[in-house]
């Protein structure tokens, strides 16, 4: 869990992958940050995420980044018995790279979520990086309500010991200090006065807010 995994390098033949189950049980990836880049041509599989038949997999909470350009391409390659997919990050630059594979492969997310029934709150945009090997956020993804995940009990800090935040942590293995909730308030009262009412908030931080 919450690791920065960053793969840029492969040999001409071999597939590569981020993480491999290739062994049966049961796996569960949660606030990971994953990149996978070959700066070798291969003709074999390049997935961020690839597991065997006989490995059931709970998915939740990453940033799954896959900038090979190729029908090879995979954000996560899926022959597992069991799988439980959402609120991930899973993006593919090249134009031939597919999101994912089930019984065949799913070009973009609607087509991943139409075959597997997963994913129906995961997105896939481009995130900034500090680097290429520093997989911490930057610039646009901070603060980024795109990248809000969901709670985890058993997941409670960051890779770098950062709090996560109780309702709205971020996708990945960073949490950053300015959390991707746009509006966040102390007080919020109604009342009524004839016909109308009558609306007072307060609001303890204001993020990347608009038509509030």
């Amino acid at each position: 869990m919450y690791d920065f995994y960053c793969l840029n390098a492969a040999p001409n033949t071999t597939p590569v992958y981020g993480i491999y189950a290739q062994t049966g049980g049961t796996y569960n990836i949660y606030y990971n940050s994953i990149d996978v880049n070959p700066v070798n041509n291969t003709t074999g599989i390049v997935a961020v995420l690839r597991f065997v038949p006989t490995a059931n997999a709970d998915i939740k909470n990453n940033i799954l980044t896959n900038t090979y350009n190729s029908s090879t391409s995979y954000g996560i390659y899926w022959t597992a018995s069991v799988l439980t997919s959402d609120y991930n990050n899973v993006y593919l630059s090249g134009a031939n790279a597919n999101f994912g594979f089930s019984v065949s492969a799913r070009k973009t997310l609607a087509d991943w979520q139409a075959a597997t029934s997963q994913d129906a709150n995961s997105v896939s945009k481009a995130v900034e990086f500090i680097s290429a090997t520093d997989l911490h956020l930057k610039g646009a993804s901070l603060g980024d309500i795109d990248l809000a995940g969901t709670p985890l009990a058993s997941v409670t800090t960051d890779i770098d010991g950062n709090v996560r935040h109780a309702e709205f942590p971020y996708m990945g293995a960073d949490e950053d200090l300015v959390h991707p909730l746009p509006v966040e308030l102390v007080g919020f009262t109604a009342l009524s006065a004839g016909k109308e009412v009558n609306l007072n908030w307060s609001t303890k931080t204001e993020v990347n807010s608009y038509q509030f």
